[in-house]
């Protein structure tokens, strides 16, 4: 990212680049398509992934290879929090009970 670009909050939407303030009055959903190594990501490649969720405009990533995939939609400490697109289930009526569905989520 390139020093004289940077994001403000999501109440004021603000774009800054280089000494312009641009405000934004339309959404926009940018796709980046990027391999990240050949069998694997490598491992000095997890912080930058990490640093991509801190964009507050951050909606997640998809990621896989052959016919498996998986959509990354957050970080929490040195986990990803994955949702498998492939595999639906029913919402959790009741949050006070979640504790009886909570091994069909896994991170």
């Amino acid at each position: 990212m390139s020093e004289d670009t940077s994001w403000t909050d999501n109440s004021n939407n603000t774009f800054m680049f280089g000494n312009n303030a641009r405000k934004w009055d339309k959404c926009v959903l940018v796709i980046v398509n990027a391999r990240l190594g050949l069998k694997k990501i490598p491992e000095e490649s997890y912080g930058e992934i990490a640093r991509l969720f801190d964009i507050p405009q951050m909606i997640g990533f998809m990621g896989g290879k052959g016919k498996f995939g998986l959509y990354f939609v957050g970080v929490q400490k040195d986990n990803l929090i994955l949702l498998d697109p492939h595999y639906s289930q029913e919402t959790v009526a009741d949050r006070d009970n979640i504790e009886t569905n909570r091994d069909t989520f896994r991170c």
